[in-house]
């Protein structure tokens, strides 16, 4: 069943990871931008010494804000599978958003 899209940020054979949703999550103390995803195990990353960052831009700022969502460990959310012969699992990861910021926060995946 095939009931949205997916985009792709893979860089097989290194890593695997595709995000299904990203949505704000407006709580405090720490606003974050959360994505739903299905990736290589995050111990790979870990142990490639690879980061995995999130790109937020700002109308108001020509700066990005740029955090890393491997700082805090993600949320797995179901047992760990196979993609295309590599091996995966479902994941929430959180992009920490700074703590001044506009009201609203467009979200949207690129």
């Amino acid at each position: 069943m095939n009931d949205g899209r997916w985009f792709d940020f893979s860089r097989a054979p290194l890593f695997v990871f595709y995000v299904y949703s990203a949505f704000l999550v407006d709580h405090q103390p720490q606003h974050v931008i959360r994505l739903i995803s299905i990736t290589s195990p995050v111990e790979l990353f870990v142990r490639r010494r690879l980061d995995i960052v999130c790109v937020v831009r700002y109308s108001y700022r020509s700066e990005p804000h740029i955090a890393s969502i491997l700082r805090r460990p993600p949320r797995r959310i179901s047992e760990p599978g196979r993609l295309r012969g590599y091996p995966v699992g479902d994941y929430v990861f959180s992009c920490p958003l700074p703590r001044r910021r506009q009201l609203c926060v467009p979200v949207g995946i690129r």
